[in-house]
């Protein structure tokens, strides 16, 4: 039963027209990107005038970039399609036949899991094996501990945002709704962010109280962008086991939001 069930939410998340122009039009941004990045560094940069620490920086651009466009047009295609089962009112039928939340969550979890697994593996293995910076040093080749974390950003990038798009879905059940509220907490993410680090500059200046604090609270508000922000090299005062426990909190709240916002199709 699980299986079929698996199956027709597959379906249902990947075979639409929406997943389909998603990973067309990542694959054309990422494809322009690509272009005219290469094209500014030959008009503009003497590659022996990069520096590791430019490379990297372009590496770890390169890799928020493709995780980015593919989370945000993969996360674009879980909430046209999730609202448009709400429309067609089809969660009618399907929860008439399988009354367990906990199947029907699990089997969109599997679903999103390996929609998450396939792009970070494609886009770790365009980075590891392609790469652009082939005449420096590359990132993914520093350290096992870059390696992961770079994995781990690109995964859960992908992962929660479309996790979040999941689970604003089921709560709203509107497309215009839902992308005008993840919009609004973008926002209000980045003005906390913003106002939590001028916070702290200004009260604590920059003893190294002050930064612990701050690369903790970044944590929490931005996890993902702390992942590959500790990957690059930055000092921010803890352990990666430290870094992993801090994130995986945001991380845990949003999968126990998506949880109870996917249970509430249920009472449709």
């Amino acid at each position: 039963m699980f299986s079929n069930l698996f199956h027709m939410e597959l379906i249902r998340y990947i075979k639409n027209k929406s997943a389909m122009a998603s990973v067309i039009v990542t694959l054309f941004l990422c494809i322009l990107a690509d272009l005219f990045l290469k094209l500014e560094l030959a008009i503009v940069a003497d590659p022996a005038s990069i520096t590791e620490e430019i490379s990297l920086s372009l590496q770890a651009f390169a890799i928020q970039f493709l995780a980015s466009m593919f989370a945000l047009m993969m996360g674009i295609s879980v909430v046209l399609t999730t609202t448009s089962f709400y429309k067609n009112r089809i969660y009618y039928n399907v929860n008439g036949v399988i009354s367990s939340r906990f199947k029907l969550f699990l089997a969109d979890m599997v679903v999103l899991l390996l929609i998450a697994a396939t792009g970070s593996a494609a886009i770790m293995a365009y980075l590891y094996v392609t790469g652009r910076y082939v005449d420096s040093v590359s990132l993914l080749d520093m350290n096992n501990i870059t390696f992961v974390l770079c994995t781990l950003f690109v995964f859960c990038r992908i992962f929660f945002c479309i996790l979040g798009g999941y689970a604003l879905s089921h709560f709203l059940r509107s497309a215009v709704t839902v992308f005008a509220s993840a919009l609004g907490i973008q926002i209000f993410q980045f003005v906390l962010f913003m106002a939590t680090s001028l916070y702290l500059n200004l009260h604590l200046g920059d003893n190294p109280e002050a930064v612990s604090v701050s690369h903790i609270l970044g944590s929490l508000e931005s996890p993902s962008q702390a992942l590959i922000v500790y990957a690059c090299g930055t000092d921010m005062g803890m352990t990666p086991m430290t870094l992993l426990a801090i994130t995986s909190i945001p991380f845990a709240i949003i999968f126990i939001v998506a949880a109870v916002a996917a249970g509430r199709r249920i009472e449709v």
